[in-house]
């Protein structure tokens, strides 16, 4: 938590055991935030099954974007093993999601490429995070507001 003034984080539930996560996430102490995952072993039953940088993974080709039963988004696999890789906004319009844009920069589907795309309210800060969504935060207060007292703004 904390870090450079000016400097963006990302709104995350704060934690010092798995007990305090939602959603089966995993505390990393190291940091005190939960996380998708820590290991491989968290992401059984999720695509791939393998642990990376931004969570559970679901495609390393765009062929594991059509298995059965998976989340097939796009059907074509970022570059971040997520089912949303795109060259237009029109590929982002899938299950009657029409709120997405195609970031054509990462080829990837994505909330917002800037802050003005970004609302503050219950669930946004009004800050879009590098990988596209709008849970960026400069301090602790802009994630207690936009979640709940358990977030904190990680750096």
């Amino acid at each position: 938590m904390g870090g450079a003034s000016g400097e963006k984080g990302i709104c995350g539930k704060s934690c010092t055991e798995d007990d305090d996560c939602s959603f089966g996430d995993k505390c990393d102490t190291a940091s005190g935030a939960c996380k998708d995952c820590l290991s491989d072993a968290d992401c059984k039953g999720y695509g791939i099954e393998t642990c990376g940088a931004i969570g559970c993974l679901y495609c390393a080709t765009d062929a594991d974007c059509e298995k059965s039963g998976q989340f097939v988004g796009t059907g074509r696999c970022s570059i971040d093993g997520q089912c949303e890789k795109c060259d237009v906004d029109k590929e982002c319009d899938y299950e009657g999601n029409t709120e997405l844009t195609c970031d054509t920069v990462n080829k990837r589907c994505v909330s917002c490429l800037s802050d003005a795309d970004c609302k503050i309210d219950a669930q946004d800060t009004g800050m879009c995070t590098p990988r596209g969504t709008c849970h960026a935060c400069g301090a602790d207060a802009e994630c207690k507001t936009a979640f709940s007292e358990t977030f904190a703004c990680f750096k």
